[in-house]
């Protein structure tokens, strides 16, 4: 059977690029309105070094494609800045129109690509596994002429370079779908405590690691 092929989801704002856009405002009252700035965008941001692997990935006719919590109107405007580094995007999520929820949005996006993509994520592989080889409801339900089922939980993995990094054993399994959101963000804040915590590996917090947290 042919492999995946392969898809890399990268952020934008302190992932592929630093940018200038700033919440204005006060707390109680956040204007957003730097952040989509057109102009401002291509200007101003400056390439971070995740720039040159996702150019890299995009020559080699991989997918690629941005996930940012900023709003559609400065879709546009990523792709173009893309351009200019020699990446083609393949399309670009925009969560910021969906309210407050975007870790929800966006683990709802990365499942639904992992379905058909072998996805990578913030120069991450966050691996999300929901068939019968998996650790999740659908394990060992083997059946060929048969869908795979809906799930409540799966498995997750978080690679670095091909290596296993965070989890204790490699994966944890049966983790709730409810915490793909929370998991993803955390993934995003380089917050590993709390990945395991959301992954119900609280034994890698009380001892030895077997995988040391990435720094």
């Amino acid at each position: 059977m042919k492999g995946k092929e392969k898809a890399f989801v990268f952020d934008l704002d302190g992932t592929l690029f630093s940018t200038s856009a700033e919440i204005l405002g006060s707390p109680s009252s956040p204007d957003y309105i730097e952040f989509g700035d057109a102009e401002k965008l291509l200007e101003e941001s400056k390439p971070l070094p995740l720039i040159a692997f996702a150019a890299q990935v995009s020559k080699e006719g991989h997918k690629v494609y941005i996930l940012t919590a900023r709003k559609n109107v400065i879709a546009k405007a990523i792709k173009t800045l893309l351009a200019k580094y020699d990446i083609e995007a393949e399309y670009v999520f925009c969560v910021g129109d969906k309210g407050f929820n975007v870790p929800t949005y966006k683990a709802e996006i990365l499942t639904l690509l992992s379905e058909q993509y072998k996805t990578y994520f913030c120069g991450y592989t966050v691996s999300i596994g929901f068939g019968p080889s998996h650790y999740c409801e659908n394990f060992n339900q083997f059946d060929p002429n048969a869908e795979v089922k809906p799930t409540s939980t799966v498995e997750v993995a978080i690679m670095d370079k091909g290596h296993f990094v965070c989890l204790p054993y490699d994966v944890a399994g049966n983790v709730p779908v409810s915490h793909l959101g929370d998991i993803i963000a955390a993934v995003e804040a380089r917050d590993w405590e709390r990945v395991c915590h959301l992954c119900g590996e609280e034994d890698h917090l009380a001892g030895q690691p077997r995988h040391p947290f990435p720094v």
